[in-house]
């Protein structure tokens, strides 16, 4: 049994600590999350995991972009390629909104 999603609105509050992103916009949320929460995660994950290159190459190990220090990688790992969602409770994931707009245009045109 599913549990029922919350409103977006919900979502858009950091479940951690209760700040709200509803005027800042899914990014500012994602990007706090990989930040101030789920970092060493992140870090772990994709920087200091066995068989992972960034340390040698400087590249995402997703896209290859050349990302110069940790801290943007964090950024860009968590935000761009919305990994930290992977560490974010069932309950708290985010619609994917934003991959919907891409791949499918609007019926109503």
């Amino acid at each position: 049994q599913a549990e029922p999603k919350l409103p977006l609105e919900e979502l858009m509050k950091c479940f951690l600590c209760k700040k709200d992103f509803n005027g800042s916009g899914l990014n500012s949320l994602l990007s706090h999350f990989s930040e101030e929460h789920y970092r060493l995660e992140l870090e772990h994950n994709y920087i200091t995991r066995p068989g992972m290159t960034w340390m040698v190459d400087k590249r995402c190990p997703q896209c290859l972009k050349i990302v110069e220090t940790k801290q943007q990688l964090i950024h860009h790992i968590g935000v761009e390629h919305r990994e930290v969602e992977k560490f974010l409770p069932e309950k708290y994931k985010l619609p994917n909104i934003i991959e919907k707009n891409l791949s499918f245009p609007c019926p109503l045109k």
